[in-house]
């Protein structure tokens, strides 16, 4: 599967939208940033790249208002400011799978 080949990855490049779409997913920043940081994990952040990863990117519903407590990082004006800038044609130049991913997002 492409997945797992991008985990294997050592570095992973545009990491600003790696974050945001597991901010958007629920992840808090404990889960994916060095501790004492807002500093994307790279490593720590591939493991959670799981089937439970993928059934919340397939059970998300970006329709309506959502439910629950959020962070102020988990919101949708944190999150496009956080990947401001940033465009599909160089992610996908990087990586295929990369780009799907920042595409979903």
């Amino acid at each position: 599967m492409r997945l797992d080949d991008f985990k294997r990855q050592k570095i992973l490049k545009y990491n600003k939208f790696m974050q945001s779409l597991f901010y958007l997913l629920g992840y808090s920043k404990d889960d994916i940033t060095e501790p004492g940081t807002q500093k994307f994990f790279c490593k720590k952040a591939k493991t959670l790249i799981t089937d439970e990863f993928l059934d919340k990117m397939a059970d998300y519903d970006f329709m309506g208002p959502k439910d629950g407590e959020y962070k102020s990082y988990q919101t949708l004006n944190y999150i496009e400011k956080n990947i401001e800038g940033m465009n599909l044609a160089d992610i996908e130049a990087v990586s295929m799978v990369a780009g799907r991913l920042f595409k979903w997002l």
